[in-house]
Formats: C-alpha cells, sequence, structure tokens
C-alpha cells in the first residue's frame, strides 16, 4: 500500500472517530459541527464551515462549577484553594520570569489583567472534552461572578494569543475572531515588535528565532509522511499536520501558492524547522 492509499484510509477511519469525539460533546456543551462530502465520497466533520458545508447543529446543555481561586500563577494557570491547578483553555499568554527562564515581554500584564479580575478569589470553570492535560492541570474555560470568559477577555484585550488543541474546540470561531481583532487594532502583545509577523526569511539568521513566532509564509508543496503532511515553504522550514487533525483542515491544496499568516511555537531538527498545527486557526490570511 502506497503511502498516498494508506493516508486516505486513515482518514476515513478517523473521520468517524472524529464524529463521535464531537458527539461526546452533548454531554456538557452546544456547538456546530459542519459536515462535508467531497466527490469521492469521503465525509469528514469539522467546527469549521466550508464551501458545500452542511450544518449540523447539536444542541446540549454545558455547565459550570464554582471555585475558589488561592493563587494566579500566570495570565493562563491559577491554584485553586484545594491546591489543584487550572490551565485556561484556547489562549496561551507570555511566560512571566521564574529561576528557569526568563520573562517574556507582555507577560506579567496578563498575569495582573487576571489577578484584577479575580481579586475576590470567585470563578467559574467549564470543561470542553478533555479535563487534565499531560501535567495533570484542569482544562477550563475560566468565568468571573459577573459571567465574563476570562479566557474571551484576554483575548479580547490583546493578553494572549490563541492556542486551539482538539478536541477541545467548543469556542475556537469566538476565540478566532477576538484575536483577529486585537491584532488589527494591536492592543496589548500586538503592539510589541516581539509579537509582529515577519517575514519566514528570519529562520536563516544566525542565531535563528526561537519560540513562538508569527510568520508569513507561502507552501509550495504538500509531503506526505507516515504519520502527518507536512506543508512545505522552502528548503528549511514546513508546517506539519498529524494525520489525525487532517479532517479538521480545508484540502491542503487550497493552502498551496498562497500567502498566509502562520503562528505557533517553531521546532528545529538539525538543520530544519518546523511548526506544528493543530486546527486552522493557526493560519490565516495576512
Amino acid at each position: 500500500m502506497t503511502n498516498k492509499h494508506r493516508l486516505i484510509v486513515q482518514r476515513c477511519l478517523l473521520h468517524m472517530t472524529m464524529l463521535a469525539a464531537l458527539l461526546l460533546s452533548l454531554a456538557v456543551a452546544a456547538t456546530t459541527v459542519y459536515r462535508t462530502e467531497d466527490a469521492a465520497g469521503r465525509i469528514s466533520f469539522s467546527d469549521t464551515a466550508s464551501q458545500d458545508a452542511e450544518k449540523v447543529q447539536l444542541a446540549a446543555h454545558s455547565q459550570r462549577y464554582r471555585v475558589t481561586v488561592k493563587r494566579v500563577i500566570d495570565g493562563d494557570t491559577v491554584i485553586l484553594d484545594d491546591d489543584r491547578r487550572v490551565r485556561l483553555l484556547g489562549i496561551n499568554t507570555p511566560e512571566i520570569a521564574n529561576r528557569h527562564r526568563d520573562a517574556e515581554p507582555g507577560g506579567e500584564a496578563a498575569k495582573e489583567w487576571l489577578e484584577q479580575r479575580l481579586a475576590d478569589g470567585v470563578m467559574f470553570i467549564e470543561y470542553d472534552q478533555t479535563q487534565l492535560d499531560q501535567y495533570g492541570r484542569l482544562l477550563a474555560y475560566c468565568y468571573d461572578e459577573s459571567g465574563e470568559m476570562l479566557n474571551e477577555g484576554l483575548l479580547r484585550d490583546g493578553m494572549a494569543m490563541m492556542t486551539i488543541l482538539p478536541p477541545n474546540m467548543r469556542h475556537s470561531e469566538v476565540f478566532t475572531e477576538l484575536e483577529q481583532a486585537a491584532q488589527r487594532q494591536q492592543l496589548g502583545i500586538w503592539a510589541m515588535p516581539e509579537y509582529q509577523r515577519r517575514s519566514v526569511h528570519i529562520l536563516k539568521q544566525s542565531p535563528p528565532p526561537r519560540g513562538w513566532q508569527r510568520l508569513l509564509v507561502r507552501p509550495v508543496e504538500i509531503v506526505e509522511q507516515r504519520q502527518s503532511v507536512l506543508l512545505r515553504v522552502n528548503d528549511n522550514f514546513a508546517l506539519r499536520i498529524a494525520n489525525e487533525h487532517l479532517p479538521l483542515f480545508n484540502d491542503l491544496n487550497d493552502y498551496l501558492n498562497q500567502d498566509w499568516q502562520v503562528q505557533g511555537w517553531l521546532s528545529h531538527r538539525q538543520q530544519s524547522f518546523f511548526m506544528q498545527l493543530r486546527h486552522p486557526s493557526a493560519l490565516s490570511p495576512p
């Protein structure tokens, strides 16, 4: 079996897995799902509409839990009174200084923003598909007493960048709109030079940039691998999409020979760099 045929089989199996995950969300929240069938009869489901997609509305009830906050660690993590840690879903804020790393621009401002909203120590949390991350932290959408979602507020004020990690995609469309608006208005971190979009050619600098980056790219080739697909930008940089996340994306040919803004964490292996894409919100028109 060729890599191409193997990928087609994997996609068919993954479509059923993704649908099952979306249906499980009935237990905790209302969401909108889009069903697409291509010319070959392959069916995919996504939380993002595409051409000729059929909208499937899943009505359900979301549940929030009242908790008490002991301390704010940084802009996206808090400790509860029972010492459990809560990681705000769908966002990432710049790091603050500690013994292991230096502070990143905007990190202290994000922490202060969250401390002000949680000054009374009361917070409400709402889960998506995954309740715990690999570090044992609770993953949640967090609300203050007024009902404002803090995840959204941090994005709206330019204190955080969006990081959608499937299967936790319930608010991805709203998060995308809020971040794009903050970028256009150059709010918070988006007014800082460290978070401006830059040409992919900066990867040839010595030393090359590291960490979270916002780059202008033009994919030119699709390269199929065993467990992922690459959108190759040039000889030393590519966008990597794991096979399990492919059903969330449009036809990858639609990304070729077009200019895109991509954001995420840079990884490197030998002399090559890549950026892992888990959700199509990481790619947007420039």
